[in-house]
């Protein structure tokens, strides 16, 4: 109830204050497990607001909803079709191409190979768990609230 109340004042023409002695902290997750688990949050944070009429999102979020879920659609119709099968493979080497070269490029850039090994998992826990998170969103929307 307290985001519907945020949201709608700040689109009816409310305020922020802004205090510039207020400092904020921000602590990295130190390992992949937090790290998936905090994206799926960010996900569900985006999409769950949809159930109070409110949309918190642009429309780029859920590009990679699109991608998960042409994904595992690709997969399912995979077992039956060849096409999707095809589709299906195409789909994951694009994705694993753009995440290594992306990857070769942080390495590069800050002159450590370990990256080359690590960003992936960063990127497909991302991805990956934001996009969960964003579709529990959407389905916890979706239903009536237990009284």
């Amino acid at each position: 109830m307290i985001i519907q109340r945020i949201y709608s004042r700040l689109w009816t023409g409310g305020k922020i204050l802004l205090v510039p002695d207020i400092a904020g902290y921000y602590y990295p997750k130190s390992n992949f497990k937090d790290f998936f688990t905090h994206n799926i949050a960010d996900g569900f944070s985006i999409t769950y607001p949809l159930k109070f009429g409110v949309k918190a999102f642009s429309w780029r979020h859920l590009l990679s909803l699109v991608f998960i879920l042409a994904l595992l659609g690709a997969g399912i119709l995979g077992i039956f079709f060849p096409f999707f099968f095809w589709l299906f493979l195409i789909i994951i080497a694009a994705y694993l191409l753009a995440n290594v070269c992306f990857s070769c490029r942080i390495m590069v850039r800050e002159k450590d190979f370990r990256y080359l090994f690590l960003m992936p998992i960063a990127f497909a826990c991302r991805h990956v768990g934001y996009e969960l998170g964003s579709l529990w969103g959407i389905i916890k929307a979706c239903y009536p609230q237990r009284s």
